[in-house]
């Protein structure tokens, strides 16, 4: 188990911040660990679909094929909207690696694909 020992984990916020700390840690140790999404039902009142996860399957679609993308990490959860991320030019589930330890560069993407117009991105 792993203890919540920093006293913002003990606020109304304080459960998503354990876990993306606990995330953390587990990848920080070399774990490959891909995002996924749940309602959080009995915690928070969140209606159906609120919370999705969306997974890059190649075609033509199976379930096998689906499952092996999420264990790739080949998706995104979201509770807002459709937002596509590239680094180098990377998808998702990709492998970036860098040689030595500091003064690396990335170049990231974020392409937006909302239902309705969005006024900003925070």
């Amino acid at each position: 188990m792993i203890l919540k020992e920093r006293p913002e984990f003990n606020t109304v916020a304080g459960m998503p911040l354990w876990a993306m700390d606990v995330y953390y840690r587990f990848l920080n140790c070399g774990f490959r660990l891909p995002v996924s999404g749940g309602s959080a039902s009995g915690v928070m009142a969140s209606p159906l679909g609120y919370n999705r996860l969306y997974v890059k399957v190649s075609r033509p679609f199976s379930v096998n094929r689906w499952l092996s993308a999420l264990k790739a990490g080949r998706n995104f959860a979201t509770n807002g909207p459709m937002i596509f991320l590239t680094v180098n030019g990377q998808e998702p589930g990709a492998s970036l690696r860098f040689a030595g330890r500091k003064g690396k560069r990335a170049s990231c993407a974020c392409t937006p694909k909302p239902h309705r117009p969005l006024r900003s991105i925070a």
